[in-house]
């Protein structure tokens, strides 16, 4: 499955990709995250390995995070692996006169089957992307 959300950000671009990678303020914009761990490298460099850590009805869950390539502060691939799913998430950031424009593509496959339908997922980017914008721009998400 793969799908592509664009949208636009009232910040320049170098501090949209700044912000995107920071990992001590990630958790007031990244729903449910409690902690950025890094295994190899540091974490969101090219080549780095990780995990965000998440908290779900009163339990943890580790999303793996490999880092495919940096090139910030125009784009970044990382790939985030669930038990039972894998997802590259490019995003890119596209400088249009002091404001910034993100397309993000992301590519999911599956273990087994999956009967949701590609709106719900990018229904769900959506949302996590406008709370980063939200961050961002200065307003509570």
């Amino acid at each position: 499955m793969k799908y592509e959300i664009q949208l636009e950000i009232n910040e320049k671009v170098e501090r949209v990709a700044a912000l995107y990678i920071d990992k001590d303020l990630m958790h007031l914009w990244e729903q449910g995250l409690i902690r950025v761990d890094s295994h190899q490298g540091n974490l969101f460099e090219t080549g780095s390995k990780g995990a965000l850590v998440f908290m779900f009805n009163q339990t943890e869950m580790q999303m793996k995070v490999t880092v495919e390539k940096n090139r910030l502060p125009q784009s970044l691939s990382v790939i985030y692996e669930v038990p039972g799913a894998w997802n590259r998430f490019d995003v890119q950031f596209i400088d249009i006169g002091g404001r910034t424009k993100c397309i993000c593509e992301s590519e999911f496959i599956f273990d087994k089957p999956n009967n949701i339908p590609v709106e719900a997922f990018i229904d769900k980017t959506t949302e996590g992307m406008n709370h980063f914008k939200r961050f961002v721009e200065g307003k509570n998400a």
